[in-house]
């Protein structure tokens, strides 16, 4: 068999390699749909099992934790794997994880499943961004990074609701039966277009541990990645109380606007990328996100001024913060260039994990200050990144007229 190895210096950027960041989105879109779809089928999860609605999210949370706590460990135990075998392996993973959804006739079996699924969740968000960017020349590489993170968008606009309404047409189960195809046709996609892939990292390369203390500026944008992470959930996973009882929308607009948040997350995802590939520094790219982001939650918790002013407010929310996951993942390739994906998983297990605390964080400031107190807090938390990433740019700027004095 011909070795289609690619020399990393010398890619060219053909169609077939551009298909493959392509193909690379569709496999991101279907683990994460996998990930989200059951948000839409909890009450059907627990009739079909018996539990309590609360005890059917443990299906997201469950997958959410494994993906996030187990990331760095996978992505290091799976370091000299041969990085498009290992996505192939991935994806038949969840061929066969969604098929057992199928097929499980209690809850605990549902739940292993899940967990199971969230293992390879994890490590494929260590390497999904890695694979597409050494897929194509390197002046596209955040073009490429926003074009297979978009998937992720595209499973929250597209994957949640199509899964939720197959669930409701055909029973909770057959969105997994459409997910175990989808996987598999995104298997066949990498298969044909993306090129082996030797690892970068050897089996003597350093621990995750050492990559966090071996480059400084990782550590500043993952502590920017938690602030704004809970900051956003916090805020977001509450918005329908928000949006019903503070901005005085009616039932049937809540899902029109949460349509135009994921449509907006769309178009950010790109602008995110478009941006991060310019000139300017990239601090300055996540400072100018950050503090729209923090100015449109603020601004939330204002007294409403009419529909049309809420809408404007949630696309520009979907726009700032969707922006960021591509612009803090081009931040986290650049500052610690030497080990991309050991990186990449603490910032996966940093994203993840800061989901929890975030919707949580959110339930206790809805509980003490009312259907405002998470967008003020996912406000404050916002603010507070960006005034890091400017103390940050100011420090440079200081370091820099220090070496040139």
């Amino acid at each position: 068999m011909p070795d289609t190895t690619l020399p990393e210096d010398a890619l060219p950027t053909s169609h077939r390699q551009w298909a493959g960041v392509w193909a690379m989105s569709v496999a991101v879109f279907a683990v994460t749909a996998t990930e989200m779809v059951p948000v839409g089928l909890l009450p059907a999860i627990s009739s079909e099992f018996g539990v309590t609605t609360g005890l059917a999210g443990l299906t997201v949370t469950a997958f959410g934790l494994a993906a996030g706590l187990t990331a760095p460990a996978v992505t290091s135990w799976t370091k000299t794997v041969d990085r498009r075998v290992l996505v192939l392996s991935i994806l038949g993973i969840f061929v066969l994880g969604n098929t057992a959804t199928v097929l499980v006739d209690s809850y605990w079996q549902l739940i292993g499943v899940r967990v199971l699924m969230g293992f390879a969740h994890g490590l494929m968000w260590s390497i999904a961004a890695t694979v597409a960017v050494r897929s194509v020349s390197p002046q596209f590489a955040e073009r490429a990074t926003a074009i297979v993170l978009s998937g992720i968008a595209a499973a929250l606009v597209l994957g949640l609701p199509i899964g939720t309404a197959m669930g409701e047409r055909w029973g909770w189960s057959a969105p997994f039966v459409g997910l175990a195809v989808l996987s598999a046709g995104a298997a066949c996609a990498v298969f044909a277009s993306v090129s082996a892939l030797p690892p970068q990292m050897s089996s003597r390369s350093g621990s995750v541990l050492s990559t966090f203390h071996r480059w400084p500026g990782l550590r500043t944008v993952l502590g920017v990645t938690a602030l704004v992470v809970v900051g956003h959930y916090a805020a977001y996973t509450y918005v329908a109380p928000l949006l019903l009882q503070h901005s005085a929308i009616p039932i049937p607009s809540v899902g029109a606007l949460l349509l135009a948040f994921g449509i907006a997350g769309v178009l950010g995802n790109f602008v995110g990328g478009a941006a991060a590939a310019r000139e300017s520094p990239l601090g300055v790219v996540q400072l100018v996100f950050l503090v729209l982001l923090a100015i449109t939650l603020a601004v939330s918790a204002l007294p409403t001024a009419g529909v049309w002013a809420t809408v404007v407010l949630v696309v520009l929310w979907g726009l700032s913060y969707s922006a960021l996951p591509v612009v803090l993942q081009t931040a986290v390739f650049r500052v610690a260039s030497g080990a991309k994906e050991q990186a990449t998983s603490l910032y996966v297990m940093v994203f993840n994990l800061s989901i929890a605390v975030g919707a949580a964080a959110g339930g206790l400031a809805i509980e003490r200050f009312g259907v405002t107190g998470p967008v003020v807090l996912g406000a404050i938390l916002c603010a507070a990144a960006a005034s890091v990433v400017l103390l940050n740019l100011l420090s440079n700027s200081v370091a820099l007229q220090r070496e040139t004095s």
